[in-house]
């Protein structure tokens, strides 16, 4: 074990040794990595205060950035109450591939149920899709409201 990391040391020393542009460009990764980060903190501390200009601004500097899916989540869950139909069918297509979709929809589908508008609960509700709302008995007391 011991001698596996030490290989795996000189292996390493010796690849900045041979390219030394390499270790340049892990210099820089991890700087703009820490310039990310900071920018992700103060993202998420411009949308808790409702500065949100300055939170698109810095949302949009971090679409590479891999937590960029969590910082759009915040967003949609704190104006869930106002979140359109499209709105939430675009979050779902754009974080798809995501755990952060279906819970988006989910959290939208009980909003939806709480506030009562039932009509567009009943034409969202895929029980396929959130298996694991709160109110999967909503969809019933719904239909006669929506005639």
């Amino acid at each position: 074990m011991r001698r596996a990391k030490i290989s795996l040391l000189l292996r390493f020393a010796l690849s900045f040794a041979l390219f030394p542009g390499l270790s340049e460009a892990f210099a820089a990764d991890a700087l703009d990595r820490d310039a990310q980060r900071a920018d992700y903190r103060a993202a998420r501390a411009d949308l808790f205060a409702a500065r949100l200009q300055s939170f698109e601004q810095r949302a949009a500097r971090l679409a590479a950035y891999p937590l960029e899916p969590y910082l759009r989540y915040e967003y949609l869950l704190r104006y869930i109450s106002r979140a359109t139909p499209e709105q939430v069918a675009d979050f779902m297509s754009s974080y798809a591939d995501t755990p952060l979709a279906d819970r988006a929809y989910r959290h939208w589908l009980d909003n939806l149920a709480r506030r009562g508008p039932w009509a567009p609960y009943r034409e969202h509700y895929d029980p396929e899709r959130a298996p694991h709302t709160r109110h999967p008995c909503l969809p019933r007391p719904a239909l006669p409201q929506t005639r």
